[in-house]
Protein backbone atom coordinates (compact mmCIF):
# COMPACT_ATOMS: atom_id res chain seq x y z
CA UNK A 1 0.00 0.00 0.00
CA UNK A 2 1.57 3.91 -0.74
CA UNK A 3 0.19 6.73 0.89
CA UNK A 4 -1.15 9.49 -1.71
CA UNK A 5 1.46 11.78 -0.66
CA UNK A 6 4.19 9.23 -1.09
CA UNK A 7 2.46 8.35 -4.74
CA UNK A 8 2.54 12.69 -5.69
CA UNK A 9 6.18 12.75 -4.47
CA UNK A 10 7.30 9.99 -6.70
CA UNK A 11 5.23 11.59 -9.65
CA UNK A 12 7.59 14.43 -9.38
CA UNK A 13 10.41 12.17 -10.19
CA UNK A 14 9.63 11.13 -13.35
CA UNK A 15 9.84 13.19 -16.78
CA UNK A 16 7.49 14.53 -18.38
CA UNK A 17 8.34 12.55 -21.16
CA UNK A 18 8.22 9.35 -19.57
CA UNK A 19 4.56 10.25 -18.26
CA UNK A 20 3.53 11.27 -21.16
CA UNK A 21 4.78 7.34 -22.92
CA UNK A 22 3.17 6.16 -19.84
CA UNK A 23 -0.23 7.61 -20.26
CA UNK A 24 -0.25 6.91 -23.96
CA UNK A 25 0.51 3.45 -23.48
CA UNK A 26 -2.94 2.76 -21.29
CA UNK A 27 -5.53 1.15 -23.11
CA UNK A 28 -8.95 2.84 -22.67
CA UNK A 29 -10.92 -0.37 -22.99
CA UNK A 30 -8.64 -2.58 -20.20
CA UNK A 31 -10.38 -3.89 -17.57
CA UNK A 32 -9.31 -1.62 -14.79
CA UNK A 33 -12.11 -2.99 -12.19
CA UNK A 34 -14.90 -5.32 -11.03
CA UNK A 35 -17.32 -4.07 -8.81
CA UNK A 36 -20.47 -6.32 -7.59
CA UNK A 37 -23.54 -4.93 -7.60
CA UNK A 38 -27.58 -6.00 -7.63
CA UNK A 39 -27.96 -3.00 -9.44
CA UNK A 40 -31.43 -2.82 -11.25
CA UNK A 41 -32.30 -6.20 -11.69
CA UNK A 42 -31.43 -6.71 -7.97
CA UNK A 43 -29.58 -9.85 -8.90
CA UNK A 44 -25.94 -10.17 -7.66
CA UNK A 45 -23.42 -8.97 -10.65
CA UNK A 46 -19.79 -9.18 -11.16
CA UNK A 47 -19.87 -6.10 -13.63
CA UNK A 48 -16.08 -5.57 -15.33
CA UNK A 49 -15.54 -1.84 -15.90
CA UNK A 50 -12.66 -0.47 -18.14
CA UNK A 51 -10.26 2.51 -17.57
CA UNK A 52 -12.88 4.39 -20.09
CA UNK A 53 -15.73 3.64 -17.77
CA UNK A 54 -14.51 4.50 -14.80
CA UNK A 55 -12.96 8.14 -16.14
CA UNK A 56 -16.28 8.75 -18.81
CA UNK A 57 -18.71 8.16 -15.86
CA UNK A 58 -17.01 10.57 -13.62
CA UNK A 59 -16.47 13.30 -15.81
CA UNK A 60 -20.61 12.50 -16.36
CA UNK A 61 -21.09 13.08 -13.21
CA UNK A 62 -18.54 15.86 -12.64
CA UNK A 63 -20.23 18.24 -15.75
CA UNK A 64 -23.37 17.74 -14.06
CA UNK A 65 -22.95 17.91 -10.44
CA UNK A 66 -19.47 19.18 -10.27
CA UNK A 67 -20.70 23.19 -9.38
CA UNK A 68 -22.36 21.38 -6.18
CA UNK A 69 -18.83 19.09 -5.05
CA UNK A 70 -17.17 22.37 -3.73
CA UNK A 71 -16.47 20.23 -0.24
CA UNK A 72 -18.09 17.18 -1.11
CA UNK A 73 -18.49 14.22 2.14
CA UNK A 74 -18.42 10.89 0.88
CA UNK A 75 -18.99 8.65 4.17
CA UNK A 76 -19.12 5.61 1.78
CA UNK A 77 -16.31 2.79 1.37
CA UNK A 78 -13.91 3.30 -1.46
CA UNK A 79 -14.77 0.20 -2.62
CA UNK A 80 -18.26 0.92 -3.54
CA UNK A 81 -18.78 2.54 -7.08
CA UNK A 82 -20.75 5.75 -6.10
CA UNK A 83 -17.56 6.37 -4.43
CA UNK A 84 -14.75 5.21 -6.61
CA UNK A 85 -16.83 7.26 -9.66
CA UNK A 86 -17.81 10.33 -7.48
CA UNK A 87 -15.49 10.37 -4.17
CA UNK A 88 -12.03 9.41 -5.52
CA UNK A 89 -11.84 10.08 -9.14
CA UNK A 90 -13.91 13.11 -8.44
CA UNK A 91 -10.87 14.91 -6.77
CA UNK A 92 -9.01 15.03 -10.26
CA UNK A 93 -11.97 15.94 -12.39
CA UNK A 94 -14.06 18.24 -10.22
CA UNK A 95 -11.50 19.62 -8.84
CA UNK A 96 -13.01 19.79 -5.27
CA UNK A 97 -11.89 18.60 -2.21
CA UNK A 98 -13.24 14.96 -0.92
CA UNK A 99 -13.47 14.55 2.78
CA UNK A 100 -14.04 10.61 3.75
CA UNK A 101 -15.18 11.21 7.40
CA UNK A 102 -14.45 7.51 8.46
CA UNK A 103 -13.51 4.30 6.48
CA UNK A 104 -17.15 2.81 6.77
CA UNK A 105 -20.32 4.30 7.12
CA UNK A 106 -20.50 6.42 10.88
CA UNK A 107 -23.59 8.59 11.23
CA UNK A 108 -21.66 10.82 13.87
CA UNK A 109 -18.65 11.07 11.86
CA UNK A 110 -20.67 12.51 8.89
CA UNK A 111 -22.43 14.62 10.64
CA UNK A 112 -19.14 16.05 12.38
CA UNK A 113 -17.47 16.46 8.98
CA UNK A 114 -20.20 18.06 7.85
CA UNK A 115 -20.27 20.71 10.29
CA UNK A 116 -16.67 21.19 10.45
CA UNK A 117 -15.48 20.56 7.22
CA UNK A 118 -18.59 23.19 5.98
CA UNK A 119 -19.56 20.15 3.07
CA UNK A 120 -21.02 21.35 0.17
CA UNK A 121 -22.36 18.17 -1.06
CA UNK A 122 -23.52 14.71 0.35
CA UNK A 123 -23.23 11.29 -1.49
CA UNK A 124 -24.54 8.28 0.09
CA UNK A 125 -26.98 5.16 -0.09
CA UNK A 126 -30.40 6.12 1.34
CA UNK A 127 -29.61 4.40 4.76
CA UNK A 128 -26.82 7.04 5.30
CA UNK A 129 -29.44 9.68 4.55
CA UNK A 130 -32.00 7.80 6.80
CA UNK A 131 -29.57 7.01 9.65
CA UNK A 132 -28.61 10.84 10.26
CA UNK A 133 -32.74 12.48 9.72
CA UNK A 134 -33.29 9.26 12.46
CA UNK A 135 -30.23 10.43 14.66
CA UNK A 136 -31.03 11.90 18.56
CA UNK A 137 -28.51 13.85 17.73
CA UNK A 138 -29.19 15.36 14.74
CA UNK A 139 -29.79 18.55 16.05
CA UNK A 140 -26.82 19.10 17.30
CA UNK A 141 -24.49 19.50 14.09
CA UNK A 142 -24.72 22.18 11.80
CA UNK A 143 -25.62 20.62 8.29
CA UNK A 144 -26.71 23.66 6.94
CA UNK A 145 -24.09 24.05 4.62
CA UNK A 146 -24.82 21.52 2.23
CA UNK A 147 -26.50 22.34 -1.18
CA UNK A 148 -26.60 18.67 -2.90
CA UNK A 149 -27.33 15.46 -1.90
CA UNK A 150 -26.87 12.38 -4.05
CA UNK A 151 -28.19 9.38 -3.13
CA UNK A 152 -28.23 5.50 -4.87
CA UNK A 153 -27.36 1.86 -4.57
CA UNK A 154 -31.39 1.63 -4.30
CA UNK A 155 -34.61 3.20 -5.27
CA UNK A 156 -36.16 5.82 -2.81
CA UNK A 157 -39.47 7.69 -3.01
CA UNK A 158 -39.94 11.44 -4.15
CA UNK A 159 -41.46 11.84 -0.38
CA UNK A 160 -37.95 10.97 0.88
CA UNK A 161 -36.33 13.37 -0.79
CA UNK A 162 -38.77 15.87 -0.03
CA UNK A 163 -38.09 15.37 3.69
CA UNK A 164 -34.25 15.34 3.22
CA UNK A 165 -34.88 18.55 2.08
CA UNK A 166 -36.81 19.51 4.73
CA UNK A 167 -35.48 18.25 7.60
CA UNK A 168 -31.75 18.27 7.07
CA UNK A 169 -32.38 20.98 5.40
CA UNK A 170 -30.29 19.85 1.88
CA UNK A 171 -31.09 22.70 -0.63
CA UNK A 172 -31.21 19.99 -3.85
CA UNK A 173 -31.37 16.27 -3.61
CA UNK A 174 -30.64 13.86 -6.71
CA UNK A 175 -30.89 9.79 -6.93
CA UNK A 176 -28.39 7.90 -9.21
CA UNK A 177 -29.23 4.61 -10.23
CA UNK A 178 -27.62 1.84 -12.31
CA UNK A 179 -24.23 3.38 -12.10
CA UNK A 180 -22.37 0.11 -12.77
CA UNK A 181 -24.07 -1.63 -15.60
CA UNK A 182 -24.21 1.48 -17.58
CA UNK A 183 -21.22 2.65 -17.36
CA UNK A 184 -20.17 3.76 -20.97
Amino acid sequence: MHSYKDLLEHGTKISHKKLNERQASVNPDSPVAIFYTSGTTGQPKAATLTNFNMVNMSQAISQHLGQYFTRLCAPIPMFHIFSAVVGVLGIVLSKCQIIFPAILPDTVATMRTIQEEKCTALIGAPIIYRDILNHPDRKKYDLSSLIYGATGASPVHIDFLRELQKEIPIKRMGQVYGMTENAA
